[in-house]
């Protein structure tokens, strides 16, 4: 039986970057493995009111649902999905709870974390936003991660023009306080036009050059999306493909 010790935590260096499209990417690279898995959204914002249950529905929880049953078999152990912090104002976390009166504790956030790990669980937990969100009035989500037992952590970039500063501005906070990445995720999330294509290429060189940080995988840009068909989907594993290796090897 595996064992883990350390999660792997999703950080993106900007909103709407494709943390979630990746996170569900290797949530359906896991599901093919004999593992138990536990995917966490660690703050939700956005969320809808269900009109059967009334009920918050998390964005992003629904995407993680439909990356699994786009799946050509069934999980061979069903992956735990879970959300912390929901709340319906769609804006940053610290000022959604501050709206629904409610408190984000990043000491509650990092005992689900560490519960789940010691259920023998490869948790995979997808942070809201940048690395400096706050989550409350004294804490961001660069403060969670200090209080998380040697968390392994990728980082999401968007492939633009911009994200050479974005992204090394991430990576020089985490190392400030003694956080190394992992490993850089790059996602298209805008089409790849003939005039763009050299910048494209020299991102993926300068970040991983200045940055001292490999550059694991990258998302292609997928026209017409749509995650509750298998169709796109597949370009995603054959990208992700290649992180299998070093997200299964802190197995204890």
């Amino acid at each position: 039986m595996h064992g883990f010790s350390h999660p792997w935590i999703i950080v993106g260096t900007d909103t709407e970057v494709g943390k979630t499209v990746v996170t569900a990417g290797i949530l359906r690279l896991l599901a093919r493995q004999p593992l138990k898995v536990s995917t966490i959204k660690l703050v939700q914002t956005g969320c809808s009111l269900s009109e059967s249950t009334s009920a918050l529905v998390a964005p992003d929880l629904e995407i993680y649902r439909q990356a699994l049953s786009s799946l050509q078999s069934p999980p061979l152990h069903e992956p735990s999905l879970q959300v912390p912090y929901c709340f319906e104002p769609a804006c940053s976390p610290h000022l959604a709870a501050e709206l629904q009166r409610q408190t984000i504790s990043t000491g509650n956030l990092c005992e689900i974390v560490s519960r789940e790990l010691q259920g023998g669980r490869f948790v995979l937990a997808e942070c809201a936003g940048g690395l400096l969100v706050p989550l409350n009035s004294k804490e961001t989500t660069l403060d969670f991660l200090c209080a998380l037992p040697a968390a392994n952590v990728l980082l999401v970039a968007d492939n633009r023009l911009g994200m050479i500063n974005h992204t090394l501005l991430t990576l020089h906070t985490l190392d400030s306080v003694g956080i190394r990445a992992r490993g850089i995720v790059l996602n298209n999330t805008t089409p790849v036009t003939q005039a763009d294509r050299f910048l494209r290429e020299d991102n993926l060189r300068t970040v991983a050059r200045f940055g001292r940080t490999e550059v694991l995988a990258e998302i292609p840009w997928i026209e017409d999306f749509d995650p509750q068909t298998p169709g796109g989907w597949g370009s995603v594993d054959e990208a992700i493909k290649p992180l299998g290796p070093t997200l299964l090897s802190n197995a204890s």
